[in-house]
């Protein structure tokens, strides 16, 4: 309580309120800093410092891992080598000769099981294979491998994991519940005459999986860190559509910039559009009078491949090309392979790309993509007003119980560029009430916009998405600090934004320099956020090494560090010289 004297002098002094709490804020961080000397020292320079140290020292510390681990493995095979040992020795035998022939005259299976089994797995101690490979070839001992890891766990049946978990004491299941399922299906004719439609549908979308088992029976640790866009966009429909805005995503450096829609009506150069398609992260591609016959969109085939050759000839990065259903993805070869018929060295490109062991360009459908990535990803939608005119609301698979699970694999498969190739608008898809549907929907309108570099629009897009209200409220933390300096900056001519990104994973303050199209630095505070994140080497190590990773120069600001330059609410700097200003 405080004593008669001072609550007259708050009484008497011709103070605003708001200052009187500024002044006694002050007083009190002043009386803590001084009771911890080591904190009030310590600025935000040499926090840096230290988490520069820390990020060197783990780095060199996974590679001690690695290479002890190495050498834990030589050693192991030099001392079986050396060391009298029958059973080895059999199996030395029998690999050294097997070897010497010109064509090996055991199985497979007689190579991996018994003695010469032990011999080989010294020599390679991991192993990738499929599970049914597993179940095929391996031997069934119980402790064949000391663990065994479970990639894409969301299409492995539970069947099939069985035989690869006996062989190991230890199981890891790495998996998405947002991607595809075991691909277990059947079919059933549908009764309709409609000639547009697929004469059979898909299904099994419901199938259990490993990944399925392992999340209900194991601990779960979530994988937020989202590391294959290399722009927001491309991964920002998703994470707020499907993942409820839990993915982190580092802020792009690259604004969308406002850009007249792409016309594919008015005749133009190919080139101008591939053009096009590497200046924006989602390019939206309406192509006016594709027809959707015989369950193939010709006109969206012919532009794709012209696309692609004109990518192609200026020697663009790695190109994914998805089709939305199988007779669309051989409409797109057919037309591809017509173009490289015609012309000799669009056909040298094109082999040389589809031939190389990295496959740098590919063309499947949405059943089989699952997994892929590739810098530019065209996507043909096909579906589109039949031959008379007509628009039905049939979008094959995507119609289907799980639908939007499919979306999510094609949307999230691109590094670099998303083309998004369509005959229809948007406003054209009116069976909001399917899951799949209302998702497509939802998608083209988010592409549109991300094209045109209409932001506005692709929070429009997203309204509604759970994901999109926890990205908002993540926008919406208080940061007076922030505040502070990006009003500083902005005083000095810089071009700021407060709070750039577009999942939880934010940059205080951006700051571009003049003239320039791309942010430069991200300055990050210790607001509320930051002390939220209770791992130090999260705070201080992961998040500002991916914004460098990804181009940018990272700087912390520490509030403390700040008390001394942030003008009292009178307008005077506490020191009595003015306001503070920004460095």
């Amino acid at each position: 309580m405080a004593s008669p004297a001072l609550a007259q002098t708050w009484r008497r002094v011709p103070m605003p309120l708001q200052t009187m709490r500024a002044a006694a804020l002050h007083m009190e961080l002043q009386r803590s800093l001084a009771q911890v000397p080591e904190v009030n020292r310590a600025t935000a320079a040499d926090i840096q410092k230290i988490a520069d140290d820390l990020g060197a020292k783990l780095a060199e510390l996974r590679q001690l891992n690695a290479r002890r681990t190495l050498d834990e493995r030589k050693s192991r095979f030099r001392s079986h080598s050396t060391t009298r040992d029958d059973d080895y020795d059999v199996g030395r035998a029998f690999l050294e000769h097997q070897f010497s022939l010109q064509r090996p005259s055991a199985a497979l299976r007689d190579f991996l099981a018994g003695a010469p089994g032990h011999v080989v797995r010294d020599l390679k101690p991991i192993w990738m294979m499929s599970p049914l490979s597993v179940a095929d070839t391996l031997p069934l001992e119980e402790a064949l491998f000391d663990v065994v890891v479970f990639d894409e766990a969301s299409q492995i049946p539970v069947e099939d994991a069985v035989p690869t978990l006996y062989r190991a004491p230890q199981a890891i299941v790495v998996g998405d519940d947002m991607q595809l399922p075991p691909p277990s299906y059947f079919g059933r004719k549908l009764d309709t005459d409609e000639e547009d439609l697929p004469d059979y549908i898909a299904f099994g979308m419901q199938a259990e999986s490993l990944l399925d088992k392992a999340a209900v029976a194991l601990p779960s640790v979530r994988l937020e860190w989202h590391y294959r866009s290399r722009h927001e966009g491309l991964i920002g429909f998703c994470n707020q559509a499907f993942y409820a805005g839990q993915l982190k995503t580092i802020p792009s450096r690259q604004m969308l910039v406002p850009s007249p829609p792409i016309d594919t009506s008015v005749p133009a150069p190919m080139k101008e559009q591939a053009q096009r398609v590497l200046a924006r992260p989602i390019s939206f591609h309406r192509i006016s009078d594709g027809a959707f016959v015989g369950q193939r969109n010709l006109k969206e085939a012919a532009y794709i491949a012209d696309l692609v050759r004109a990518l192609l000839s200026q020697d663009a990065k790695t190109i994914g090309i998805v089709a939305f259903s199988q007779p669309q993805q051989a409409a797109i070869e057919d037309a591809i392979e017509r173009l490289a018929a015609e012309n000799p060295t669009f056909r040298t490109r094109l082999d040389r790309a589809m031939g190389l062991e990295q496959e740098e360009l590919f063309v499947k459908n949405l059943e089989n993509v699952q997994g892929d990535e590739r810098d530019i990803m065209i996507v043909s939608v096909a579906y589109g007003p039949g031959a008379q005119g007509r628009m039905i609301m049939n979008f094959g698979p995507i119609n289907q119980d799980g639908g939007e699970k499919r979306l999510n694999v094609i949307f999230s498969r691109a590094k670099h560029h998303m083309v998004v190739v369509t005959s229809i608008e948007p406003a054209q898809i009116t069976n909001e009430w399917n899951k799949g549907a209302n998702a497509l929907k939802r998608y083209l309108m988010y592409a549109a916009a991300a094209s045109a570099g209409d932001t506005a629009a692709m929070r429009t897009a997203l309204a509604g998405y759970p994901g999109a209200d926890h990205v908002d409220r993540a926008a919406q933390v208080a940061d007076p600090l922030a505040d502070h300096i990006a009003a500083s900056l902005h005083r000095q001519g810089r071009d700021v934004v407060r709070g750039l990104g577009q999942s939880t994973a934010r940059c205080d303050v951006a700051v571009r320099e003049a003239g320039s199209t791309n942010f430069s630095t991200a300055i990050l505070t210790d607001n509320d956020a930051h002390y939220q994140i209770s791992d130090v080497v999260d705070r201080y190590v992961t998040y500002p090494g991916l914004l460098k990773a990804s181009g940018w120069k990272v700087e912390l600001a520490l509030a403390k560090d700040w008390v001394s330059r942030i003008a009292r609410p009178d307008g005077k700097a506490p020191g009595g010289s003015g306001g503070g200003e920004a460095p």
